[in-house]
């Protein structure tokens, strides 16, 4: 654990199994690991990430990855193999089978809270995305290319799911707005792209890989402009407001009732700034000069 990404302390784990993956579940104040070996216990949670407990998974299947849904106060983990290769969970402790679209090498799992729905990718087989959006009912879906794809994750601010995999020409990328339909886009490396995380603070998408010379890649800040563009519609506008770019007030278009409220008699001048004023009203009998 580290309280900065800096400084690191070593944990004991509950069992030397192969751990996988790790997700923190905000409302349940857990984090929940799963993984690969040990015999029914191949999940374990901890409120601290110190204090680790064992729990018993659905099967004794290859755990990938997990993920947690705050809006369905849900975790689903995958895995590459078994009979069922999705488990659900409430709440870490208790978990049950699931049954997957296709028995494929299930590698990556994330949750969009924007379309309320789970979306998972896979190494090997006919459709290598599945979504679903309770945990439970779950569809096949094509994939942009039959690469092994290896993980998955959601940006809220692109609206946009961003996969990665192991395999395939220059195009070891994919993306979706809704898990349906998908795009191959251009990996920079041909590299093992093993895993992918999104920065909101960044703004951008950050992959790692398991092979190859630079074995990082990132999106880059213009595609920040680029997203937004394609995200909101900067239509031309008409009336009060013209333009398509920096928008602009349009001639003529400030009339008498959008000005702000006065007092009866006050003249509107302009200062020794160039900014605007009025003059007071005057007496009765007096006579405004310049």
């Amino acid at each position: 654990t580290s309280p900065d990404g800096i400084t690191w302390t070593s944990r004991t784990s509950p069992a030397t199994n192969t751990w996988e993956s790790i997700t923190w579940a905000p409302s349940l104040g857990l984090f929940c690991a799963v993984g690969q070996g040990g015999t029914g216990n191949r999940v374990m949670t901890s409120p601290d990430g110190t204090n680790w407990t064992s729990r018993t998974s659905a099967a004794d299947n290859s755990w990938k990855e997990v993920a947690w849904s705050e809006d369905l106060t849900l975790f689903i983990a995958v895995s590459t193999d078994g009979t069922n290769r999705i488990m659900k969970s409430a709440d870490g402790i208790t978990w049950s089978s699931v049954g997957a679209p296709e028995a494929n090498q299930w590698t990556g799992i994330t949750w969009s809270s924007d379309l309320t729905l789970f979306c998972g990718v896979s190494y090997g087989g006919s459709n290598r995305v599945m979504t679903s959006p309770d945990g439970i009912t779950w569809t096949s879906r094509t994939a942009a290319v039959a690469n092994s794809w290896n993980d998955v994750t959601w940006s809220p601010e692109l609206g946009l799911f961003c996969a990665v995999s192991a395999s395939g020409t220059g195009d070891r990328v994919m993306t979706s707005p809704d898990g349906i339909n998908w795009t191959s886009r251009t990996s920079p490396e041909t590299n093992r792209w093993n895993s992918i995380v999104w920065s909101p603070e960044l703004y951008k998408f950050c992959a790692v890989s398991t092979n190859g010379t630079n074995r990082v890649m990132t999106t880059t800040y213009s595609d920040r402009l680029n997203a937004n563009t394609s995200k909101v519609t900067n239509a031309t506008h008409t009336g009060d407001v013209t333009g398509s770019g920096a928008l602009t007030i349009a001639d003529n278009a400030v009339t008498l009732a959008k000005m702000a409220a006065g007092t009866d008699g006050n003249l509107i001048t302009y200062d020794t700034n160039g900014d605007p004023a009025y003059v007071a009203t005057g007496s009765a009998t007096q006579i405004l000069t310049s």
